[in-house]
């Protein structure tokens, strides 16, 4: 003869709901006692404690200002080429001829996402596309 008792008797039923109750309520206090321990708003209108000198205050120094002539006069051009074929990797120099990046003829002054046959611009660029 089988025994027809129910799975779930009141009794059960009451442990299961008194458990969950529990497990919320030592959550609840958990995250009480963190927010107590952690506080990170203000604490009232209380003076700094400390200053840590940044330098802000200082007034800069005069740096000497360089004319481009001098600069571009003192300039390696060897050197200037080598920096390039890191850019050329993607670049081409020629009007018209876009790698995987665009041409950089007339580069400067040219707005911005404008070069002619190339469409494949960033977001960022898209997003600036006509200004200088």
């Amino acid at each position: 003869r089988r025994d027809c008792t129910p799975m779930f008797d009141t009794m059960t039923f009451t442990k299961i709901a008194g458990s969950l109750c529990g497990a919320l309520l030592i959550l609840l206090l958990g995250k009480w006692a963190a927010e107590e321990l952690f506080h990170v708003g203000g604490h009232g209108d209380h003076a700094q404690a400390y200053v840590i000198d940044t330098g802000a205050d200082e007034t800069p120094t005069d740096e000497p200002v360089l004319a481009f002539a001098d600069v571009y006069a003192a300039a390696d051009p060897g050197k200037g080429e080598r920096v390039f074929r890191q850019c050329g990797a993607c670049h081409k120099l020629v009007d018209g001829e876009n790698g995987v990046g665009p041409y950089l003829h007339h580069v400067v002054g040219r707005e911005v996402g404008t070069a002619e046959g190339f469409g494949a611009y960033s977001g960022a660029l898209k997003k600036n596309k006509g200004k200088k």
